[in-house]
């Protein structure tokens, strides 16, 4: 049985109102529904990848059950912009950033980091792990899988959860694809890559 969260989206909606949905889907799932959080494997791509690295979060630091694993597929995991991937990548990622313009400057930056695509915070701290997993810890955690295109602008938010999943021991698979992009899994029937 497979279960998709519709959440309400930005920018009409701000955090914490998709961690909250899927907390309640979540409770919804696991005590009026009864499933066992052992029985459920959680996945999501980009924001739902990040929505769901949140929940797991809130889930340990609250001291209940997390599920049995979790895939993510080009984790949309750190809002601030600061890693390398973010900036070297942003002339090679044809689905975040831009491949006919591909100079990064401050003000252009800038005016990326505070578009609508980050509308979802609000007034929150961008390195708050609740808002960017990637800076967060994974104690805890389930065995989890990643996919990722090396040409990703995201592609450190992945790679640096990986690192840290590895230090806690935590039975991690990632699978980085060379001239990928964000979310290119998800096109499956446009190119051999995503199959």
């Amino acid at each position: 049985e497979t279960i998709f969260l519709d959440y309400k989206t930005a920018p009409e909606y701000q955090y914490p109102t998709q961690l909250n949905e899927a907390l309640d889907l979540w409770y919804d799932l696991t005590t009026r529904q009864n499933y066992k959080p052992e029985d459920i494997i959680i996945g999501g791509d980009s924001a739902g990848a990040n929505l769901l690295l949140a929940m797991m979060m809130k889930l340990r630091d609250n001291g209940e059950k997390l599920p049995l694993g979790a895939f993510c597929i080009s984790a949309w995991a750190d809002m601030t912009g600061e890693s390398e991937s973010f900036t070297a990548n942003y002339g090679k990622d044809i689905e975040f950033g831009d491949i006919w313009h591909p100079d990064v400057d401050v003000e252009k930056k800038w005016r990326m980091m505070h578009s609508g695509i980050y509308s979802f915070i609000g007034k929150a701290d961008r390195k708050d792990p609740y808002i960017s997993p990637a800076l967060g810890d994974f104690r805890g955690f389930p065995p989890m899988m990643f996919t990722v295109g090396e040409d990703e602008m995201l592609l450190d938010d992945t790679l640096t959860i990986v690192e840290k999943l590895k230090k806690e021991n935590i039975p991690v698979l990632c699978e980085t694809q060379p001239g990928m992009f964000h979310i290119y899994t998800t096109m499956r029937d446009m190119m051999p890559e995503s199959q």
